[in-house]
C-alpha cells in the first residue's frame, strides 16, 4: 500500500531527525507517537472520503444506466413504429 510506504518514510524521517539533534528518549517517543496518531487520523479521514466519493460515483452510474435504458427503450419503440409505418406504406404500393 502506497500510504503505508509514505507513513514509513515519515516515521524514519522523524527518527533520523530526533537522532541527528541528539534529543532525549522522552522527546523522541512523544514525537513518534504524535506523528503516528496524526498520520493515522489523516489516513482514516482520507479513506472515509474515498469511500464516500466511490459511493457517489456508483450512485451516479446507476442513475445514468437507468436513464440510458429508458431512452434506449424509447428509441427502440420509435424505430419499431417507424419500421411499421414504412412496411404499411410498402404494402399499400402492392
Amino acid at each position: 500500500n502506497k500510504y503505508f510506504i509514505l507513513w514509513m518514510i515519515g516515521f524514519f524521517a522523524i527518527v533520523c531527525l530526533c537522532l541527528y539533534f541528539n534529543l532525549e528518549v522522552k522527546i523522541i517517543a512523544s514525537a513518534i507517537s504524535a506523528y503516528a496518531v496524526s498520520i493515522s487520523l489523516v489516513l482514516n479521514a482520507y479513506s472515509i472520503f474515498e469511500k464516500t466519493r466511490a459511493d457517489k460515483f456508483n450512485l451516479t452510474m446507476q442513475l445514468l444506466s437507468k436513464w440510458d435504458e429508458k431512452h434506449f427503450i424509447e428509441a427502440r419503440d420509435y424505430t419499431r413504429e417507424q419500421q411499421n409505418i414504412k412496411e404499411k406504406k410498402e404494402m399499400k404500393k402492392y
